[in-house]
């Protein structure tokens, strides 16, 4: 699974696209395999901006939005959630 692997990587952002609820099941899954609490809570699914849509391009500007807003957080020395301990930034 390719979860399991970007997981335990210094990424900055680390996501799959899910429903609240398939996204509950998928951590439940996640922990069953061993991932801990730290490298579960690092998935952020679902994943993008919440703009209540299911039209493929408005989540796909959703998670396009959450990537810039990353991105715009860090470059101003902010962070909308911090950054794990322990792992380096990854530079974008």
């Amino acid at each position: 699974m390719a979860l399991l692997a970007a997981l335990k990587r210094p990424a900055l952002l680390v996501g799959a696209m899910a429903s609240e609820r398939t996204a509950g099941k998928r951590r439940s899954r996640l922990a069953q395999l061993g991932l801990s609490p730290f490298e579960i809570s690092r998935l952020e699914s679902p994943l993008g901006l919440p703009v209540g849509s299911r039209l493929p391009f408005e989540i796909a500007l959703s998670i396009l939005g959450r990537i810039l807003q990353l991105k715009n957080a860090r470059q101003a020395g902010q962070a909308s959630k911090p950054f794990p301990q322990g792992l380096k930034q990854a530079r974008m």
